[in-house]
């Protein structure tokens, strides 16, 4: 990796019936060697950003499920004066975000 040698093979693309719609939602099946460079790369930056998300994020996290959030936001729903709760959704996120951008925020940190 080190030595930017490592070429990944082409993601096997297949599509799977979205629940409840007519609509096909694509899926990638990456090789088992990029499984496994994927994963070694995601612990190596969980470590460095880890350390900069604060504990009321849950999104995505090691260790961290939507059960665990829910918990959180009911204890603050019963403990704290709140007057609305919002729930967001954006579709499509990670289809959208500029990657030449991430890259060099990556690359800063």
């Amino acid at each position: 990796m080190q030595r930017q040698a490592y070429k990944p093979q082409p993601v096997r693309r297949t599509y799977i019936e979205k629940p409840g719609t007519n609509k096909l939602r694509p899926l990638g099946i990456p090789a088992y060697e990029d499984k496994l460079v994927q994963s070694v790369i995601a612990d190596i930056m969980n470590a460095i950003f880890e350390q900069d998300f604060l504990d009321c994020s849950f999104g995505f996290r090691p260790n961290r499920s939507c059960h665990m959030a829910l918990k959180v936001l009911n204890k603050v729903i019963e403990t704290k004066r709140v007057n609305c709760v919002v729930g967001v959704d954006i579709k499509g996120f990670f289809d959208h975000v500029d990657h030449e951008w991430l890259m060099k925020f990556v690359s800063h940190r």
